[in-house]
């Protein structure tokens, strides 16, 4: 494996391991997230790949007391952090076989114990595990947990003991879990709060730790069963030092707020709330910049002019050196450019002109409506010249729409002759999709997607995202079009545009696992897709860059709604509010499709024009099968009038 392709291969928390402490770059809006301060509880909210897990496990003690760090700032005691991740196969067999609900709910909150304990006892150890931490701290041996006999007479009274029983308390539970019957008796459950503080009663006996808050990060709480988040929501709940409970999860992830109580937790009485894609902003493009180049640093890869300080990046500090100075964020931007680089629209325009392919589709178009809308004696070759290739394309598109051909000849006359036209307000609206038209139905790979900037779009806030289109894209080097030498790397335009194709098709497959509706989420991705390179695909571009759609004349079912929520959930839709009013209509969301999905259908990955879809036909879209997609697809290909000689759009809805 190359070290480039090393660099970028680890896309996820899971695969860098517990301790992060010299892996983490610390994200712009880390200081704007006080959860480590206060004692109130904290949601955490975000799609996949935006950094959740990564930000849970930096705060944990395995990262704040990793024995990479050489010295441990007094501070870093006060709120120690704790890691707890759903095992969702584990979990989601709490129920049935037998057992009554009141059974499960015990064991749930016995297996959720466990794991806090197991956790308050690992910091003690990670705290201590370097001989001279021991002799600074220690003290371990000096720990009596003779007081928690009281909640089963078999747990030991030192500390060595009693982690291993709690380890051991861990695997008979699932071995009971694994071999439900009336002949293995259950076990001792324990009760979480009185169990944990009593715990941490003990540990506060250790001078070092005597006033230490510790908070709990639950992750995936999502996928608890509804039974097991009601109870994490009481945790919420009475949440209070020393010991409070925080959990991240992805959006649309808390379908209740029910507590074992009769009370409800509410945002912010009981809890706050932290988006993290919101909290992103406008600064995900710095932040990616400072990733891509600090996995080079990591791999001791050598690139010229790299802009960034691996110790300043890691800094919560130094966060407002990275933020307010321009200078660095242009240079960050400037090399990423020289990496991977773009080319103008003009100069892709000027491409499609000399590539015989591309310009044999351009005057084939060209030609057809001409033909069809606009009979006379003019002929394609009168509407392309090399000199201005962006009206030249965008003609293409013109004479399939309701203009007179001599009328579209006149202004490209005047265009060519120096004098004011329409061409510059035509080519500003037609010229990025006339260009898709182009390219896409060649199975070519399309320049437009190509370039950092178009990266961070793509990416579209998503660390995940682009990693892996820098994985992919820098895994060409070494091809054709692409160098790496005396501290130099660029990456085509052609492999870029290639890598994002990969890259798009690769998080597509990728739906079929997000969660029970994963197969439905596929599905629904590809009927959309289809839609709109459907009408992308359209000759004339009356409305091109149609990437998004909002549920008019009705509501959805409720189990269409629900899908919609799903979608979003697993990042497959993005939803945005939308405040446009037209006539008596007011739509109060609009959906994107996830524009990494973008290179498979050849559609605009940029915030472009809305198709309004009616409940009926979004509820047919959300719950359908193959066979309802088929029919949806078709209905749109027939109200849109397709030439017929255009390719047959309708492939890949399975």
């Amino acid at each position: 494996m190359s070290s480039l392709v090393k660099a970028f291969s680890r896309n996820r928390a899971e695969e860098m391991g517990a301790d992060l402490w010299g892996d983490f770059v610390v994200p712009p809006y880390f200081d704007r997230l006080p959860v480590m301060h206060v004692r109130k509880p904290y949601v955490i909210v975000g799609g996949r790949g935006c950094g959740k897990t990564t930000l849970l496990r930096y705060w944990s003690y395995h990262s704040q007391f990793s024995k990479n760090r050489t010295e441990l700032p007094a501070e870093v005691f006060e709120t120690i952090g704790l890691y707890i991740r759903t095992d969702i196969q584990f979990l989601s067999s709490f129920v049935g076989s037998g057992i009554d609900d009141v059974q499960w709910k015990r064991a749930f909150e016995h297996a959720l114990c466990l794991s806090v304990a197991d956790e308050l006892l690992g910091c003690l150890t990670t705290i201590n595990c370097t001989p001279e931490r021991t002799d600074q701290y220690g003290h371990l041996e000096d720990l009596d947990f003779s007081a928690l006999a009281a909640f089963d007479a078999a747990i030991p009274t030192d500390f060595r003991s009693m982690h291993k029983h709690i380890k051991q308390s861990r695997f008979k539970l699932s071995s009971w879990i694994n071999n439900l019957s009336s002949e293995i008796p259950a076990p001792i459950f324990y009760p979480l709060r009185t169990f944990i503080g009593a715990l941490i009663e003990t540990i506060h006996t250790l001078p070092y730790l005597k006033e230490s808050v510790f908070s709990v990060f639950v992750d995936e709480y999502e996928s608890f069963l509804d039974y097991q988040q009601v109870f994490v929501n009481s945790l919420l709940k009475l949440s209070q030092p020393p010991l409070v409970f925080h959990v991240a999860m992805k959006r649309n992830g808390m379908p209740n707020r029910r507590t074992t109580g009769p009370e409800y937790i509410q945002d912010p009485a009981d809890f706050r709330t932290i988006d993290i894609e919101k909290e992103q902003g406008d600064d995900f493009e710095m932040f990616a910049a400072e990733l891509f180049f600090f996995r080079l640093i990591r791999e001791n890869i050598s690139l010229d002019g790299n802009p960034i300080d691996p110790t300043l990046l890691r800094d919560p500090a130094k966060l407002n050196d990275r933020r307010g100075n321009a200078s660095y964020r242009a240079a960050l931007r400037s090399v990423m450019e020289r990496v991977l680089p773009s080319v103008s629209i003009s100069e892709i325009a000027a491409g499609v002109l000399k590539e015989p392919s591309l310009k044999k589709r351009l005057i084939e178009t060209i030609d057809a409506g001409l033909v069809r809308n606009n009979p006379g004696t003019l002929t394609p070759t009168d509407f392309v010249d090399e000199k201005f290739p962006e009206a030249s394309i965008v003609v293409a598109a013109l004479l399939h729409q309701r203009k007179k051909s001599a009328d579209v000849y006149a202004e490209f006359q005047k265009l060519t002759t120096g004098k004011s036209s329409s061409f510059e307000e035509w080519t500003h609206h037609f010229l990025f999709g006339a260009l898709l038209f182009i390219y896409v139905p060649l199975s070519r790979s399309c320049p437009l997607y190509s370039g950092f900037q178009t990266f961070i779009s793509l990416a579209q806030g998503n660390a995940r995202h682009f990693l892996e289109l820098c994985l992919l894209a820098t895994g060409r080097v070494g091809r054709k079009g692409t160098a790496q030498e005396n501290g130099q790397i660029t990456v085509s335009v052609e492999d870029q545009a290639e890598a994002a194709r990969e890259c798009s098709a690769k998080f597509l497959e990728d739906i079929k696992g997000s969660g029970n509706y994963g197969t439905q989420l596929y599905q629904v991705a590809t009927t959309i897709g289809q839609i709109f390179k459907l009408h992308q695909q359209r000759p004339a571009q009356s409305e091109p860059e149609k990437n998004h759609f909002a549920v008019t004349n009705g509501n959805t079912s409720d189990s269409a709604a629900a899908i919609l929520k799903e979608a979003e959930k697993w990042g497959v839709l993005v939803g945005r509010k939308e405040t446009k009013v037209k006539g008596l209509k007011y739509e109060s969301q609009e959906y994107y499709l996830n524009p990494v999905f973008s290179p498979t259908y050849g559609i605009s990955y940029r915030a472009g024009r809305k198709l309004d879809l009616a409940a009926a036909t979004a509820d047919k879209i959300l719950l359908g099968d193959d066979m309802e997609a088929t029919k949806v697809i078709r209905e749109f290909e027939r109200s849109w009038r397709l030439d017929s000689d255009q390719m047959s759009l309708i492939d890949g809805v399975q």
